[in-house]
């Protein structure tokens, strides 16, 4: 699974140096405690293609309530999934697996295990889930 470079940047200036760096298209999602959804708050871009573009979107997102920075990562091709951890107060620590992005909560198709998993726990994850085909390269599509 290939994961995107990222980087929260503070400032303007470096998120166009970190753009510069990992090369454009790049996404832009802004960083708030206040911002739980950020497409909600219009606070994702993505296919920013050069530096004017990506300073807007700073400006922008700089209005957003509790704004604190910009993640600004490279854009892969494939499936978005969610990865989430946290230690539930009765059974400890806890993994979740998911379709990303708004889909998880449209669709609502997760998997939640207890950690620590081993390899058959990742793959039942991924086999519980009603869009794996997704996952698993449906109809010769790479994730």
């Amino acid at each position: 699974m290939k994961v995107p470079e990222f980087k929260v940047c503070r400032k303007a200036g470096e998120a166009v140096s970190w753009a510069g760096k990992i090369g454009y298209p790049v996404a832009a999602k802004v960083v708030s405690p206040k911002a739980m959804h950020k497409s909600e708050v219009k606070g994702v871009v993505v296919g920013i293609g050069d530096d004017d573009a990506l300073r807007g979107a700073y400006k922008r997102f700089r209005r957003i309530d509790g704004f604190c920075g910009m993640l600004v990562e490279s854009i892969a091709a494939g499936v978005e999934v969610i990865v989430g951890a946290k230690i539930d107060y009765q059974f400890g620590p806890i993994i979740l697996l998911g379709m990303g992005g708004t889909a998880v909560e449209i669709y609502q198709d997760i998997a939640i295990r207890m950690a620590p998993l081993i390899e058959r726990d990742v793959r039942s994850m991924v086999g519980s889930l009603k869009a794996r085909a997704l996952l698993e390269g449906h109809r010769d599509q790479k994730c």
